[in-house]
């Protein structure tokens, strides 16, 4: 029986290494050698992960074949980067080799597959289906076609959810388009497991569309949310909007609805109605944004003042508000305009509470503290007399159009 020396152990692993700050004088130990023997060593064990901690050393983990056959999909991977701790990796794989066969040095090559994952595993793995796996699948290998169109479908169905998956930690929202290339528009939809391959598409994308558009309104959202957080709302919800309303626009996907409107399907109208609101959330949420837009200079500088600089900056902030309730198209309601009112009484009360040290109140040292106190008071009776200032103004200027908000809603916290 061939010996595989431990060199040539070492020699075939650092070679390989791709892991981006690893420096094999600095990383490799002896003890990685024997290890890295071991793995190759015993049958029993079918893949191995490398590397490095946070305080720099590099970290081997070997998974054994019943773990991998008999265990939960997710436990083929070490717990740390299943966890997502760990963001770049090193993996080999042993291929299948004959019974009673070992690897040696002759065969070490051959025997043993590698790679480095770096990023996202979500992403990393729709990248390899997109541009390797789907189109190996979608091409002509003489399979019964009852086989072809069971596989197809399955891969579909998979594609869809890890598009989705991958998608939404993102915060977007992406409808994953199916690769086929239908050139003959009439045959397809007259083909019944095209047809009804493609309505799971719709079932999926009417899902997908429903969640995108029914979230729930920004001014519910966050009970100590600031008036920049509600601008960075209506950011993430253009941008999303915008992007969903751009595939519902591609020639790609009008071309498969063409082919279900041909056939008829029963899934259509439903889907129609919803392509429509998300051109109709996409022109309010681009609109909104435009409006808020003009408060963030204003709430940037609000963010970072001291309670003695803040009355200086608010009657710019409200007559922002006031332009917004006067002229804009979807964001001047009631609810939003007192919800964006209540938010910059968050951001007032969090420059308040920066100033207050409670360890100061408790080591006694009282005069520091009250004048900051007072000075807090000073602030938050400035923010209430200015906002009833604009009410008046309101009242005075469009008597059509006043705010009637309850004041309890926008100042409890301040009184």
């Amino acid at each position: 029986m061939e010996h595989l020396p431990v060199d040539a152990v070492r020699n075939f692993f650092l070679l390989r290494m791709q892991l981006t700050k690893f420096t094999p004088s600095e990383h490799w130990q002896e003890s990685h050698s024997q290890e890295a023997s071991a793995w190759l060593a015993d049958p029993e064990e079918r893949s191995l992960f490398a590397w490095l901690q946070e305080e720099g050393g590099l970290k081997l983990v070997p998974l054994s074949r019943k773990t991998a056959e008999e265990g939960r999909i997710q436990d083929r991977l070490p717990a740390p980067i299943r966890q997502g701790a760990v963001k770049e990796f090193m993996y080999f794989l042993k291929r299948e080799l004959p019974p009673n066969n070992i690897i040696t040095s002759s065969n070490l090559n051959e025997a043993v597959l590698f790679g480095c994952s770096r990023g996202d595993l979500l992403d990393q793995l729709l990248s390899a289906m997109n541009n390797v796996y789907v189109p190996v699948a979608l091409t002509d290998h003489g399979w019964p076609d009852n086989v072809r169109k069971e596989f197809t479908s399955q891969v579909q169905k998979f594609m869809s959810t890890v598009t989705e998956m991958s998608h939404m930690s993102k915060g977007k929202t992406v409808l994953y388009i199916p690769q086929d290339n239908f050139v003959d528009i009439d045959a397809a939809a007259k083909d019944k497991d095209i047809v009804q391959r493609l309505d799971m598409a719709l079932i999926h994308w009417t899902r997908q569309i429903k969640e995108g558009t029914s979230q729930q309104d920004s001014s519910h959202e966050g009970e100590h949310n600031g008036p920049l957080d509600e601008i960075e709302f209506w950011h993430a919800r253009n941008n999303n909007l915008s992007r969903l309303h751009d595939q519902l626009q591609s020639e790609q996907l009008q071309r498969i609805l063409t082919i279900q409107e041909l056939a008829k399907s029963a899934y259509l109208k439903q889907f129609r109605l919803l392509e429509n609101d998300i051109k109709a959330g996409t022109i309010e949420a681009k609109e909104n944004l435009r409006w808020l837009s003009f408060l963030k200079e204003p709430c940037e500088k609000l963010a970072e003042a001291k309670p003695p600089e803040i009355p200086a900056i608010l009657p710019m902030v409200l007559n922002y508000v006031r332009m917004i309730w006067s002229c804009s198209t979807h964001y001047k309601t009631e609810n939003r305009i007192s919800g964006l009112l209540k938010k910059i009484s968050n951001e007032i009360i969090r420059r308040c509470q920066a100033t207050i040290d409670l360890q100061d109140i408790f080591d006694g040292k009282v005069d520091t503290s009250m004048v900051q106190l007072q000075q807090a008071i000073d602030c938050g009776r400035e923010w209430k007399m200015a906002y009833q200032k604009t009410c008046r103004l309101l009242e005075k200027n469009q008597p059509d159009r006043p705010w009637n908000f309850p004041e309890g809603s926008i100042f409890a916290q301040i009184d």
